[in-house]
């Protein structure tokens, strides 16, 4: 009898830890209001309870051009992802089809414009790079950028940005997204 009520206080320890960092994400992906020039969110999608993709979005301000880049690792059957999206937003948060030609982030020991591969550049506005999940060097990009930030770049038809990010992320970033990412990789 003993046995059973620990097990039962277990799972619910875990489901109240769960239902807390669920919350602790649902109210970080409301979008930001972009202290300038920049502002960081956890990401995450599921599909029932499982758990398909983590990452982070970071909002950008230049000027009176708003930007959102997303780097996501994201789960399927077959493959793991590392994803690097970036688009323009209007004031109501909406994507704006304008030309995206480039976008990057670079760490300190890791730049996404020499390991990720171009899908699609100017669809619907945005821009999208991948990389397979094999060598776990998008993990290494996920701690740098985490803990010793680094810098983004975006380029459109008429002009490049550039933001340096400051490390390290807010707790209120770190702490869901590995949260997530812990789910993510779970066998």
């Amino acid at each position: 009898m003993g046995r059973m009520a620990c097990r039962t206080v277990s799972v619910t320890f875990a489901g109240l830890l769960l239902a807390t960092i669920f919350a602790q994400i649902a109210q970080a992906n409301q979008p930001s209001a972009i202290k300038p020039p920049y502002a960081m969110r956890p990401v995450m999608t599921a599909v029932g309870e499982n758990i398909i993709a983590c990452g982070i979005a970071i909002d950008l301000k230049a000027g009176d051009q708003t930007f959102e880049l997303i780097l996501s690792n994201e789960k399927t059957a077959q493959l793991k992802l590392t994803k690097l999206q970036a688009r323009q937003l209007t004031a109501d948060q909406e994507t704006k089809h304008v030309e995206i030609t480039n976008a990057a982030l670079k760490t300190a020991d890791y730049s996404t414009t020499k390991s990720f591969r171009v899908v699609f550049p100017n669809a619907h506005g945005r821009f999208e790079a991948t990389v397979a999940e094999d060598s776990g060097s998008a993990g290494i990009l996920f701690q740098q950028l985490l803990i010793g930030g680094g810098k983004v770049t975006i380029e459109t038809a008429e002009r490049k940005f550039s933001w340096h990010l400051s490390g390290p992320a807010p707790q209120n970033v770190r702490a869901p997204y590995l949260m997530c990412a812990g789910d993510l990789y779970r066998p």
